[in-house]
């Protein structure tokens, strides 16, 4: 007896063999993830912050408004007033001011890219090296530097304003600024603009806390420089008489073999500051800076710095000369 197969269940079959012929051709082309470049792999595997908002989860048109709407063209502010010696600071308050909604969506900007730059890396950790997802992730990464610039160039008015108020010279005022650079950065990668607060009222506080620590090291380093220890009493004692190295030739001995611990900078730049080796004694850290082309602050590191190392030495060595 012959059994029939009605059309419709060959049809069937025919069309199963096609697809186990199909997926078999799918598995046979399908290939295996490369890996990802071992000169990027280590930016690869670390995670791109952002502050998120709920925005960025919103439809793709709404992200896109995000990411380019329309804020090219800030308000043009009056520049704030300086003090005359703080008028070489005049280019770095010229930027024009944010209006609020400028500043909301550069910072939304900013945070978008970084968030759709994490979205890429993550991909490329999964699935593996892609191209275009790398070029992705490193243009949304440059262009996000770019808006926190922005944003950074419209705030620097708060880091020179809080320096004015706490400096008494121009050179004073140029190393408050510069110290206040560092947490106006952060907080622009820190500030969260969905609280409903302006940038300013967030960044001030954090500059002006900087720049009250700074103000405090810069006290206890000047304490040090201007006690000089007993490194200014040798230099005295040598500079009273023509007896003094004989005198005291365990201070002369002990100094020039605590002044060995240090580089040829370091020694040069103590002796100028305590007038040690038959050099003047008392030389400012404006006429050292100037002779070693580097500022006042660079100098008062390197001597604190120098004296320390002596300080250590002699403990450890039992020197008679007492540095602390």
């Amino acid at each position: 007896m012959v059994t029939k197969v009605s059309s419709s269940r060959r049809g069937r079959l025919v069309d199963n063999s096609h697809d186990a012929k199909a997926l078999r051709r799918s598995c046979a082309s399908r290939v295996e993830p490369q890996p990802i470049p071992a000169e990027i792999a280590e930016r690869v595997a670390k995670p791109i912050t952002f502050i998120p908002h709920p925005d960025f989860s919103a439809s793709a048109a709404e992200r896109a408004a995000i990411e380019t709407g329309d804020s090219s063209a800030p308000t043009r502010a009056k520049p704030v007033r300086t003090q005359s010696r703080a008028a070489f600071l005049g280019e770095l308050v010229a930027a024009p001011l944010l209006t609020p909604e400028e500043e909301k969506h550069l910072f939304l900007q900013m945070n978008f890219l970084k968030f759709r730059a994490e979205e890429a890396r993550r991909k490329l950790v999964q699935r593996g090296w892609n191209i275009a997802l790398w070029d992705q992730l490193e243009a949304d990464l440059r262009e996000a530097t770019e808006v926190r610039n922005r944003i950074v160039s419209a705030n620097v008015r708060l880091v020179v304003s809080n320096a004015t108020k706490l400096s008494n010279s121009v050179d004073h005022l140029s190393e408050l600024t510069s110290e206040g650079f560092t947490p106006l950065i952060r907080a622009v990668e820190l500030f969260d603009v969905s609280r409903g607060f302006r940038f300013s009222t967030y960044a001030t506080w954090a500059i002006r806390n900087q720049m009250h620590r700074f103000l405090a090291k810069q006290k206890r380093a000047a304490e040090v420089l201007d006690d000089g220890g007993s490194l200014l009493q040798a230099q005295d004692s040598q500079r009273d008489s023509q007896e003094s190295d004989v005198n005291n030739p365990g201070v002369t001995a002990s100094i020039e073999r605590l002044m060995s611990v240090l580089s040829e900078r370091e020694r040069a730049i103590v002796a100028d500051r305590f007038g040690l080796g038959g050099r003047p004694g008392g030389q400012s850290l404006a006429d050292i800076s100037r002779r070693w082309n580097l500022s006042k602050e660079r100098v008062r590191q390197i001597s604190l710095k120098a004296l320390e190392l002596m300080r250590k030495s002699a403990t450890v060595l039992d020197l008679p000369l007492d540095l602390a």
